[in-house]
């Protein structure tokens, strides 16, 4: 008898319904199906490509790439970079103020920055579906093979192409 329920133990895998005394029964379906991992909420705001309204700020000749910041009272902020390396910012209430000249190799990494991001695919006005209270807007203008391209954004929208440029500029100034 020994031997026998040695050998029944040796043949029935341990999670069979044999083993668990529920031979006989019908399988629930609910207890073999594994609950789903928990999904991450995405609370990315929903936002829309639309045409450039008709007041972009104006591009200065000269100038290779220019980032404003626009709060929702029409304070700016910003930076420029122009085609010969010299850099500009300005602050709230301020005039543009010169900074520091790009050495030649970094504005190569610039120029170089500015054609990987490939604005030119992205570029339109990005609005969010549901716009909040105080969101102001985003302008990023580049000079991309001498076309100006111009992208604009709520302060709510996420534009993966402008953030990747961003990103290399901070890594670069940093």
């Amino acid at each position: 008898m020994k031997t026998a329920a040695a050998l029944l133990l040796l043949v029935l895998p341990f999670g069979s319904a044999a083993c668990r005394g529920e031979a006989g029964r019908k399988p629930d379906r609910a207890a073999a199906t594994a609950p789903a991992a928990p999904q991450p909420i995405d609370r990315t705001p929903q936002c829309t490509q639309q045409p450039l309204p008709g007041d972009v700020p104006l591009l200065p000749d000269g100038v290779l790439l220019q980032s404003l910041v626009m709060s929702d009272k029409g304070l700016e902020t910003g930076l420029r970079i122009h085609e010969d390396g010299r850099l500009e910012s300005m602050s709230v209430g301020q005039q543009w103020a010169s900074g520091k000249i790009l050495p030649p190799d970094q504005l190569q990494t610039v120029r170089q920055a500015v054609a990987d991001a490939r604005l030119g695919q992205v570029a339109a006005y990005h609005r969010a579906v549901v716009p909040r209270r105080g969101m102001g807007v985003n302008w990023l203008e580049v000079r991309d093979g001498g076309a100006v391209v111009v992208v604009a954004m709520d302060d709510a929208c996420f534009v993966p192409e402008v953030h990747a440029l961003m990103v290399k500029l901070v890594l670069l100034f940093d």
